[in-house]
């Protein structure tokens, strides 16, 4: 009897082990995501100044929405002479810190510092002519002063502009921008909360963090953060991309008002 109660049974092949217990599997609650104050492909506001430490070649102040970051430069400065492997072409030292009260309830760890101090430096290293400073070390200080989304491109907009502060010759500026891809929707420039909330209701979650030459049309830094397929990454690159043309005429502006303040 057994036999032949379980013969008779049959099960559809082509369906995963999720799909044939997703009566009994806890599964999470979709939501129907809608900005309430800006559009999906619409960045924060930011303001940028430079020249904000007097101590330092030169400075900046980034913010866009509650993220705030402040860079400095130091240098170029002489190679140290365990550092003379660099004597045709100078090169990028970045150092990244995060204010105590960026994350109360949490200490980031060095790893974490490191991993952002690399991205910083690479990114910066194809933008600065180093050509022109052999031998010689420029000095990245980063300090994330609050956290509310997208740090990596906030640090390297603020240290790019930094660098024009100094008057260190660049090919062009760098402007990052970031996109969150959640099954189907994708948002730009996403704060901490909806990233919080995305990745609390959504199957699948990731983060692009990107570094973007305008006048080149390039990227010079890319991170990706969780899992998503090779087309969705493209279409989410190209809807971050957009947003950057109108924050590089800004920043633009930011620059030349600086200058002429500073030149009057």
């Amino acid at each position: 009897m057994i036999s032949e109660t379980c013969s008779s049974v049959s099960f559809d092949e082509t369906l995963s082990w999720r799909d044939l217990w997703k009566d009994i599997l806890p599964s999470k609650q979709k939501s129907c995501f809608k900005r309430s104050n800006r559009k999906s492909e619409e960045s924060r506001k930011f303001f940028a100044k430079l020249g904000v430490q007097s101590s330092s070649t030169g400075s900046c102040y980034y913010e866009i929405g509650n993220t705030k970051v402040v860079a400095a430069i130091s240098g170029p400065r002489e190679c140290q002479r365990n550092e003379l492997t660099y004597v045709t072409i100078g090169y990028i030292s970045c150092h990244v810190t995060f204010a105590n009260f960026a994350y109360p309830s949490k200490r980031i760890s060095t790893d974490a510092c490191m991993n952002l101090e690399s991205i910083i430096e690479d990114a910066l290293s194809s933008v600065v002519c180093l050509t022109r400073y052999p031998a010689s070390s420029i000095d990245v200080f980063v300090v994330i002063i609050d956290d509310d989304g997208a740090v990596l491109p906030s640090a390297l907009t603020a240290a790019s502009l930094a660098l024009i502060d100094a008057s260190i010759d660049c090919y062009d500026v760098l402007i990052g921008s970031s996109i969150l891809i959640a099954d189907d929707i994708m948002i730009v420039d996403p704060t901490k909360a909806e990233e919080t909330q995305l990745e609390n209701t959504a199957d699948s979650c990731s983060i692009l963090n990107i570094g973007y030459l305008p006048n080149f049309n390039q990227i010079a830094a890319f991170l990706q953060t969780g899992s998503c397929s090779p087309s969705k990454v493209a279409d989410a690159l190209q809807k971050s991309i957009s947003c950057i043309p109108d924050m590089h005429a800004t920043i633009r502006f930011f620059v030349a008002q600086y200058k002429n303040n500073k030149n009057s």
